[in-house]
């Protein structure tokens, strides 16, 4: 896979990646940040290895944390 501007990777899908979802380009340790299109997108809540499927079951959305920060939920 080439990115814009990045180095090739060499990447073998670990799951079926729904359209629109994201896979993984590299280990990510639980409680990592998770980054989308250059953009912090949520954390880690597990070790996600190259090629898995990212998503609600192994991230949890910083869009969701902000939103029940400011209905005053504890997240």
């Amino acid at each position: 896979m080439n990115l814009k501007g990045r180095s090739p990777v060499d990447l073998v899908a670990a799951d079926d990646i729904p359209l629109g979802h994201k896979i993984a380009l590299k280990p990510v340790a639980k409680g990592e940040r998770v980054v989308k299109y250059g953009v912090p997108v949520g954390r880690a809540t597990e070790a996600i290895k190259p090629g898995q499927h990212v998503h609600v079951h192994n991230l949890r959305s910083l869009r969701w944390a902000g939103a029940k920060r400011q209905e005053g939920v504890a997240s």
